[in-house]
């Protein structure tokens, strides 16, 4: 396998293919011994050929993507690109599943440059639940224990908090029980960092999802649509008109105007199955014995960040924080943080100039990820 040519292996099984059936068939065939000689590089003992394999399965996922979000060549678009002929999102997804990919990158044979560039594959899974079952998350979830190597562990958060901007509902709440698992006695500055990027893209997976049901509901598309939108995060909001909803299974939004208090605080207690900022603030406590005194600024900067984002998704996500900090000045606790958290966080709200210009706004913010160009 070490000597291999890749190249050269490609194009025997496209002239291969040219000898098999229907052209439906040739494509069939020659898509499937892709997949398996990609599958054949990752697992094979030499490490520069497994970082092929996963290239060769980027190559593949772009195709499938192209298939799904591209329209057709055509002869006088100056760009053509490649296009799947067989595998669709749903048989890639089955075939990674059955050959166990994602088993050998997490389980098997974890190494933080094969996690890295799993984001490929679990990017396009991850575009509905049924293609990204529960056992997805607790693969990728395994390399987030304290006895593996610090790098597994780094790229790991990496790819997570990257995944929670595409994720759908049932698994980013799923995941979301094991990030929350994580106990105050093992969160160092990489676990602030984590829970602060992992926040503010959830937050900003949700903010996307309610602006394009505002856009269904705008055009009129959603009555005739009915019930029957795909999976994902979209499935789990409301469909009434109201700008608040409480059911169950439902993501809520107090909406972006003032709303009751009521409607605040159901919206923070429901939307805790996906995110809780509470985490950044209990770090920062006296009573927390286990942080350095660096932790806890970075967890009360962390804090002030996160409600910046979540301010335009959950309006009154700030004050319970506010209302903490104050009486931590009233009691003489944690007092210096609470008042430094107090000036920062009371700085993000809207002057009168802002308000005046037509309100708070988004905050600009458009979650964290790394670029990746493999």
């Amino acid at each position: 396998m070490k000597d291999v040519n890749l190249e050269e292996l490609k194009l025997l099984i496209k002239l291969f293919s040219l000898f098999s059936g229907s052209p439906e068939e040739r494509f069939q065939l020659q898509e499937l011994y892709e997949l398996e000689i990609a599958k054949r590089f990752l697992t094979c003992p030499y490490f520069e050929k497994r970082i092929k394999g996963m290239k060769e399965f980027k190559l593949i996922q772009e195709k499938v993507l192209n298939r799904t979000t591209r329209p057709p060549n055509d002869n006088n678009r100056p760009v053509r690109y490649e296009v799947a002929k067989h595998l669709d999102m749903a048989s890639f997804s089955a075939w990674i599943i059955k050959n166990k990919v994602i088993d050998f990158i997490f389980e098997e044979n974890p190494h933080q440059e094969l996690i890295k560039r799993s984001y490929s594959i679990l990017s396009l899974m991850a575009q509905d639940a049924q293609t990204f079952p529960e056992e997805m998350v607790t693969l990728i979830w395994s390399c987030c224990s304290p006895e593996k190597h610090e790098d597994i562990v780094r790229a790991t958060y990496e790819l997570i908090t990257e995944l929670a901007m595409c994720l759908p509902a049932e698994r980013l709440e799923g995941l979301f029980k094991r990030v929350r698992s994580i106990g105050l006695q093992s969160i160092d500055d990489k676990a602030v960092l984590f829970l602060r990027d992992y926040t503010i893209n959830t937050i900003e997976n949700l903010k996307q999802v309610k602006r394009r049901e505002a856009q269904r509901q705008t055009s009129g598309r959603q009555g005739a649509s009915g019930g029957s939108s795909g999976g994902g995060i979209a499935q789990m909001f409301g469909r009434g008109s109201g700008s608040s909803q409480s059911k169950k299974g439902s993501v809520v939004s107090a909406g972006t105007g003032a709303g009751t208090q009521s409607q605040k605080s159901a919206a923070l207690v429901d939307n805790e199955r996906f995110f809780t900022p509470q985490v950044f603030w209990d770090i920062a406590q006296d009573e927390n014995q286990h942080a350095t005194h660096r932790t806890k600024e970075l967890a009360l900067s962390s804090l002030t960040e996160v409600l910046k984002t979540g301010h335009t998704f959950l309006p009154g996500i700030k004050e319970p924080f506010i209302t903490q900090a104050l009486d931590n000045v009233k009691n003489g606790r944690t007092t210096c943080l609470s008042i430094t958290f107090l000036q920062n966080v009371l700085g993000t709200f809207p002057h009168d100039d802002q308000l005046q210009a037509g309100g708070y706004g988004h905050s600009g913010y458009g979650g964290r990820s790394r670029g990746r160009n493999q």
